[in-house]
């Protein structure tokens, strides 16, 4: 008989991985299985990971706790948990998910909120990353709005996304714009002559992709200096 080995560490995130399975959000626990041999650990012996995590100086997972009190049942678990599953799975793409998977719900979210900052307006060949690194702060809440199963979280990430996004215009009003410029030839024999029209140049374009953040509120900084 083969004996397998686990840090406890390890089982934990096992067992969060298999609790928290999804796709697309919606939630799709699995059961939770021995990693070396793909089999599903027995009743007694996700009772023993229990003890063992228990009587440990790890904090007891929550879900893993909640599928021991429903007794092992993936239905009940996600019939009884699936608000803090979709949650978690929220979280999760947030933190894990890459640029082009970021960059199309972020692209999502300008359309649906086009009224007030037209993705129409960011060029075609703007680099998906700067659009990302400019609005991947509103992710969590453009996600909460549109997955979320708890309507009180909906509908303040709403309001967050459409403030953030009518700030992020008034600062920003040409960001992702292409604009041409002129560079102009120049040669260390020949002098520099304002007014030159003669000069050769070439017609080069660039992005508009400097962000100008909302100013904090000057209330806030004159309190701030009143209680110094």
């Amino acid at each position: 008989r083969v004996l397998y080995t686990f840090r406890i560490s390890d089982l934990i995130q096992v067992i969060n991985a298999a609790l928290t399975y999804n796709t697309n959000f919606f939630a799709e626990p699995q059961k939770i299985k021995n990693p070396y041999t793909n089999i599903e650990f027995t009743i007694t012996e996700l009772y023993n990971i229990y003890y063992a995590i228990k009587y440990s100086h790890f904090e007891m997972p929550y879900l893993f706790h909640q599928y021991i009190l429903n007794g092992f049942s993936i239905i009940k678990f996600t019939y009884l948990n699936e608000n803090i599953l979709r949650e978690i799975a929220i979280d999760d793409y947030c933190k894990s998910s890459t640029i082009k998977q970021k960059y199309k719900y972020i692209i999502k979210m300008l359309v649906e909120f086009s009224n007030i900052f037209n993705p129409n307006n960011i060029d075609s060949a703007f680099p998906k990353e700067n659009v990302v690194n400019a609005f991947t702060h509103l992710l969590k809440d453009y996600l909460t709005y549109s997955f979320s199963l708890i309507s009180v979280l909906r509908k303040n990430s709403k309001q967050n996304v459409k403030n953030e996004l009518f700030d992020f215009k008034k600062y920003n009003p040409l960001y992702g714009r292409k604009i041409l410029v002129r560079k102009y030839n120049h040669s260390e024999d020949k002098p520099f002559i304002f007014g030159d029209k003669n000069r050769s140049f070439t017609i080069q374009h660039k992005f508009i992709d400097t962000i100008i953040k909302k100013p904090q509120n000057n209330i806030n900084r004159q309190s701030g200096r009143q209680s110094g």
